[in-house]
């Protein structure tokens, strides 16, 4: 059921012809001044809000208003031409059944009051410049319809791209990783590394794979391979100085590995 007043207001809306009258505003409203009757119009005639006969097309009426005379080249054409000059193709015809606007009226109602509101009626484009007023019954009753909506393709294609390099990304992270060759060293001994070695200068000890004396026969090629243990071994004692300083630092004490970092130097700068 529905009351006089939503009767009349429909029946005001569909009364009008002029865009102006049909939201209740002067021809030299504001921008300010039509998103507020806007707002009023469309609360009060939606039909999920409205259930007075012929709700729906005065909710388009007002929509179309708005959406004209919000754009500021279509409000310009309209008051010098009128509604021919919108769409030439009318020929004179009156009434609310077609729609100039270049966005539909559920989808204005949305952008001002979100996709919560109602969900009850749709308005569905059969082809540009026209649609049809749908109803969804079961949505009313919390019920979900099966159809796409062409808004989640849309994001959907937006997020592909990134979505693609990422893949590639992780794609090219694992071809560099299984052709990349493995070290020629570690620190610490493992499996593969369990071959103790140790620099001639400082006697860092590190470890090597079965292998390394044939890759490695010269004394050239041994020494490029200590010069980068000892680099490892520095940047290894500075990064728990730092972790150390960081979490555990104790005010007037030097911590243990800060105490072992600055010794390595010293050592590193003599043997220089």
């Amino acid at each position: 059921e529905h009351s006089q007043e939503q009767a009349d207001a429909v029946q005001r809306v569909l009364g009008c012809e002029d865009y102006y009258d049909i939201l209740g505003v002067s021809r030299d409203a504001s921008e300010a001044e039509l998103k507020k009757q806007y707002k009023r119009l469309a609360l009060q005639l939606h039909p999920d809000k409205n259930p007075a006969p012929q709700s729906d097309e005065a909710f388009k009426a007002v929509s179309n208003a708005y959406a004209i005379l919000s754009d500021e080249n279509k409000r310009r054409q309209y008051d010098q031409f009128g509604k021919e000059g919108l769409n030439p193709s009318m020929n004179g015809r009156q009434g609310h059944s077609h729609f100039e606007a270049d966005i539909s009226p559920e989808d204005l109602f949305r952008m001002f009051f979100g996709e919560g509101f109602g969900g009850g009626n749709m308005f569905v484009y059969n082809r540009p410049g026209t649609f049809r007023f749908r109803t969804h019954p079961y949505r009313r009753e919390g019920r979900h319809t099966h159809e796409s909506s062409p808004g989640v393709w849309v994001q959907l294609l937006q997020v592909l791209p990134i979505v693609l390099l990422v893949l590639l990304s992780l794609f090219t992270n694992l071809l560099y990783s299984a052709f990349q060759s493995p070290p020629v060293f570690s620190l610490d001994k493992t499996n593969d590394y369990h071959i103790e070695r140790h620099t001639e200068q400082l006697r860092i000890p590190y470890y090597v794979q079965d292998s390394f004396r044939d890759e490695h026969p010269s004394v050239s090629s041994v020494k490029a391979v200590e010069r980068n243990v000892i680099q490892e071994h520095l940047y290894h004692l500075q990064t728990q100085c730092q972790h150390e300083n960081f979490y555990h630092r104790k005010p007037g004490r030097q911590g243990r590995w800060c105490k072992k970092y600055l010794d390595f130097v010293r050592e590193l700068k003599k043997s220089r």
